[in-house]
């Protein structure tokens, strides 16, 4: 006792014992344990492990004793933390979100925030949603605000920064991250996921901003306000103290603003970026909603630019419209002005444009109402007369609306033959129409079939009985090409005056005219159609039968290829194959018959068997290769060149076995190979796959065997002797002069 100051009191030298407790403590411990993979609401409390142990295991002991060893055990598997230090220079990203009422609506907000840990500095603005854009203009806003980029950023992992998290830990940013990094220059770290604690500063902001800054609940009446409120917030924060620090956080902000970047002279556009198609009705999609452009874009590719508030849409790197942002779900955005040239020519559709509906139209717009093509039903067409120099009007033509259509005494007066005003000083051009009494319905039923064929100057009074046949006048001549393209019949539209002159000159009845038209249309049809197949067939080179030479492969069965190209076979769903030396015209041979299947009708595609597998390949690799094989399958007839050349991988060999087998009594295919049979394991790699192959191939099919000297070889060998030829004719023509060595041809 004398060697301490004060008595030194009991010690233990050995833990007390628990003779009721202590059998049953591996029990609480797998409860305990067991509670690690449950859900965090359902897991045991102290009592619930009393209870537990006093009704399975028959525990007779208190709940103090259990209460005091579940606090110990759960003290120890607590996780314990590292005090960090932040040096000026660096900041930490992360969203929150919150309630306010924006415009009267009451809606979540996400609000963005970053903050500087060194100084507790902190920036935050409040989006509609947590989107692309948002996280671009969040960083584009605080750099303006800090008036600099640090030096590197922290971020949890995001999908709108992290594409896909790596085995080894790299992340796989997005594009849209990438080209914000690239643009500020600044070093981008990421936390462990799910742990939060790595970023603890700005996840404290988050807290911070929501409990301080929103409430009570905002109530503003934009987004725009409802910022201006949180950055002035932010400002007024830097006059306080944070912690235990003895300075303010804007004092402390200074030594934070030596160590940012300068900021770029051009500051990144925050928008997300998306291509897009305009659909027929002047309309680009972009996230559910629909965005209108001017109808003259129709079907074309544009690009779109998805800002916070607004949404600009480009053809060709020219912006063509820009709307205010929505972010509801299938809402259609339009600009009335994109569609007014167009319902200039659709009059009927005035009433019930979507793009027009609350809209409060000019009074000049009700004139469309009147004109023909609105209320009467009539098709509308502005009229082209062409202007007379001597009158002094435009060489070009000058352009008459129909105006007297909306003025109904003004059609009154015409039906009864009475000419206004403003049309007596013209002169008339044509005979007059003899003067004769009607009912007043015939006279209307004739005036309407007048104004129908022969256009407003029929009204006047001045037209004559008949016209002059092969001719036509302005305004018919103008719809029956409207129709005619309309209709889709561009060589009837070309040749319908030509072959009305040659008729007249021939005294040709209309059926026989009519029936010369549909004939040189349908010609014309036909001829367009096998183009496009020949161009769908993606040939290397269009070959025909008519320039194979028979005679170099004197072992082809000429009678069987001519045979061949009446296609009959592809109605049988038969196959071919082409065996023989390279350079013998196997391709030439399937190009001609690909050729001829085209002509009869069928649709063909060409490919390679190493371009084939590549495109298998690619396709499985990009999850489309069902699309990619349903289209092969489709195919009427499918023509694979050049099997044998590049040995094929196990999986290539297998996805072309597939395309084989999934066409097999369903299509014709036509192979060229230099191989025999018996070689074809080689390019495949397995026996097995090999025998499936060919029992499915070889069921149905004709082989031609081309077995011969090359062509290439041939024709080679005989430009060499051509040019050896002409070089000895030179020699032996050529005299060389003995005193000045001069070579002279006679």
């Amino acid at each position: 006792m004398c060697r301490f100051s004060l008595p030194p009191g009991y010690t233990r030298t050995k833990p007390v014992g628990k003779p009721k407790l202590g059998p049953l403590l591996p029990a609480i411990d797998g409860i305990l344990k067991a509670d690690q993979a449950a859900p965090v609401k359902q897991r045991h409390s102290a009592k619930r492990i009393f209870e537990r142990l006093r009704d399975e295991h028959s525990f007779a002991g208190g709940y103090t004793v259990v209460k005091d060893y579940v606090r110990i055990c759960r003290a120890r598997g607590r996780e314990t933390f590292v005090p960090l230090a932040h040096p000026p220079g660096h900041a930490q990203v992360d969203f929150g979100e919150a309630v306010a009422i924006v415009g009267g609506v009451r809606q979540k907000i996400h609000f963005f925030c970053m903050d500087v840990p060194q100084s507790d500095a902190c920036f935050v603005k409040a989006y509609p949603r947590e989107t692309t854009e948002a996280f671009l203009d969040g960083h584009v806003s605080a750099f303006a605000f800090f008036d600099g980029v640090p030096l590197s950023i922290l971020y949890d992992n995001l999908k709108i920064a992290v594409a896909k998290i790596c085995g080894d830990g790299e992340r796989e940013r997005t594009r849209a991250f990438t080209e914000l990094v690239s643009h500020y220059l600044f070093q981008d770290r990421f936390g462990r996921p799910a742990k939060g604690n790595d970023k603890g500063k700005v996840e404290g902001l988050v807290k911070f901003s929501r409990a301080n800054f929103m409430v009570p609940i905002p109530q503003v009446a934009s987004f725009e306000a409802l910022n201006a409120m949180l950055e002035d917030r932010c400002r007024c924060r830097q006059g306080e103290r944070a912690g235990r620090h003895s300075e303010t956080i804007g004092e402390r902000l200074v030594a934070d603003s030596a160590a940012l970047r300068a900021l770029p002279a051009v500051p990144l556009e925050p928008c997300e970026k998306r291509a897009a198609r305009v659909s027929s009705m002047a309309l680009v999609r972009y996230r559910t909603n629909d965005y209108s452009v001017p109808t003259a874009y129709g079907f074309q590719d544009v690009v779109v630019k998805g800002f916070v508030d607004e949404v600009v849409i480009l053809c060709g790197g020219r912006e063509i419209a820009r709307h205010p942002r929505s972010y509801g779900e299938g809402v259609f955005v339009s600009n009335p002005l994109h569609y007014l040239a167009l319902i200039e020519m659709k009059p009927n559709a005035l009433d019930q444009a979507a793009a027009l509906q609350g809209w409060e139209l000019p009074e000049v717009f009700q004139r469309l109402r009147h004109l023909p093509g609105g209320a009467d039903g009539e098709p509308w067409q502005a009229r082209v007369y062409p202007g007379p120099a001597a009158a002094g009007s435009n060489a070009q033509g000058r352009r008459h609306v129909r105006g007297h259509r909306g003025d109904p005494y003004r059609r009154r007066r015409l039906r009864r033959g009475q000419a206004d005003r403003a049309g007596a000083h013209r002169a008339p051009t044509r005979p007059a129409r003899p003067c004769r009494l009607s009912t007043p319905a015939e006279d209307g039923r004739e005036d309407h079939i007048r104004r129908r064929l022969c256009g407003a100057r029929g009204m006047t009074g001045t037209t004559s009985d008949t016209m002059p046949m092969g001719t036509m006048s302005g305004t018919p001549q103008v719809l029956l090409a409207h129709h005619l393209k309309q209709l889709k019949l561009p060589t009837v539209l070309r040749e319908y005056e030509k072959v009305a002159r040659e008729c007249a000159q021939g005294g040709i009845d209309h059926p026989r005219y009519l029936l010369r038209l549909i004939e040189l249309e349908l010609i014309d049809r036909e001829r367009r159609t096998v183009e496009r197949r020949i161009r769908a067939a993606r040939f290397p080179a269009v070959k025909s039968i008519d320039t194979f030479d028979f005679t170099a492969i004197p072992g082809l069965n000429k009678m069987l290829v001519l045979e061949l190209a009446r296609c009959e076979y592809i109605l049988r769903r038969e196959n071919i194959i082409a065996l023989g030396n390279s350079g013998t015209g196997k391709t030439h041979v399937a190009l001609a018959l690909g050729l001829a299947a085209c002509q009869k009708g069928f649709t063909v595609a060409f490919t390679t068997a190493a371009a084939l597998v590549s495109q298998l390949l690619e396709a499985r690799d990009e999850r489309r290769l069902l699309k990619l094989q349903r289209d092969l399958a489709s195919v009427k007839l499918l023509i694979i060149d050049e099997l044998g050349y590049v040995p094929l991988s196990s999986t290539g060999a297998e996805l072309l076995f597939e395309t084989f087998s999934q066409r097999y009594e369903r299509g014709s295919t036509i192979v060229t190979s230099s191989l025999p049979f018996e070689d074809w394991t080689q390019v495949l790699g397995s026996e097995r796959l090999t025998g499936a192959l060919l029992d499915r191939l070889t069921h149905h099919v004709s082989i031609l065997t081309m077995n011969g000297d090359s062509y290439r070889l041939k024709q080679s060998a005989g430009r060499r002797r051509a040019t050896a030829g002409r070089a000895e004719q030179n020699q032996a023509t050529e005299i060389v002069d003995p005193d000045t060595g001069e070579i002279t041809t006679p």
